[in-house]
C-alpha cells in the first residue's frame, strides 16, 4: 500500500513539472511599440524686395527736358502783403499749365531751369513771382546741394539795364522736394507758404532726363 501511495506521488510531481516547463516554451507576445511621429514642414518662403532707388545725387551734373509744368497760386486779397502798388488780380485762384522748358542741374556756370516763372522760397511780392503765360524765364543756377530726398538751388538772374540802372544780378534760393527720381524721370514739388503774405503758391516740374 505505502508502495501504491509512493508511487501516485511520484506521478503528480512529474506531471507538475510538465506544466511549468509548457509554461516556459510559449511565446511571450511583442507588445505593440509602433509610434506615430508627425513631422511639420515649413513650406514658407521669403520674398526678398528689392527696394533700391536710383540715388539723388545722379541728379546732378545732368539735362533734362521739361515734359509738364503746373503752377497754382492761391491769394487771400484781404491778407496780401505787398511792397509799394498793390498786384491787379481779378482772381484769387491762378492755375497754369505748361509741357516746355528745360533743366540743367550743373554749378558750372552754364546751369539753368527755363520755367514760366522765377522760383524762390522766400518772396517779398507775391505778383512778382507770378507765371509769365507763353514765356520762359531763366533762373540761373550758380550751386547746388541735394539731400535728404530735397534740391536746393542757389540762383540768380540779372535786370534789364535802363538809362541810370546798370544791369544787376539778383541772387535767389529755391528749394524743391523730390517726390520721383527713377533715373529716367524726375518729378520736383514746390511749396510757398509764407506766415502772413496772404498767399500759397504750389509748382510741380515733371522732367526727363536727355541723352
Amino acid at each position: 500500500m505505502k508502495k501504491i501511495i509512493n508511487l501516485l506521488l511520484a506521478t503528480i510531481v512529474l506531471l507538475s513539472s510538465c506544466s511549468k516547463e509548457d509554461d516556459l516554451l510559449t511565446p511571450v507576445p511583442t507588445p505593440n511599440t509602433t509610434q506615430n511621429t508627425n513631422i511639420n514642414i515649413d513650406t514658407s518662403t521669403v520674398t526678398s524686395t528689392d527696394t533700391s532707388t536710383v540715388t539723388n545725387n545722379q541728379i546732378y551734373g545732368s539735362e533734362y527736358d521739361i515734359t509738364n509744368y503746373s503752377y497754382s497760386l492761391i491769394v487771400d486779397k484781404k491778407n496780401l502783403w505787398w511792397i509799394g502798388c498793390p498786384p491787379q488780380m481779378p482772381d484769387t485762384t491762378i492755375t497754369y499749365e505748361s509741357d516746355s522748358g528745360y533743366a540743367a542741374f550743373i554749378d558750372n556756370g552754364t546751369g539753368a531751369l527755363r520755367i514760366p516763372c522765377y522760383i524762390r522760397d522766400f518772396e517779398d511780392y507775391a505778383f512778382l513771382d507770378t507765371h509769365y503765360e507763353g514765356l520762359t524765364v531763366t533762373n540761373n543756377i550758380s550751386t547746388i546741394s541735394i539731400e535728404n530726398n530735397k534740391v536746393c538751388l542757389g540762383l540768380y538772374y540779372n535786370t534789364g539795364a535802363t538809362v541810370n540802372y546798370p544791369s544787376i544780378r539778383k541772387d535767389y534760393i529755391a528749394t524743391l522736394n523730390i517726390i520721383q527720381n527713377t533715373g529716367n524721370t524726375l518729378i520736383l514739388e514746390y511749396h510757398s507758404e509764407p506766415e502772413g503774405r496772404g498767399f500759397i503758391k504750389n509748382i510741380k516740374i515733371e522732367l526727363q532726363k536727355k541723352y
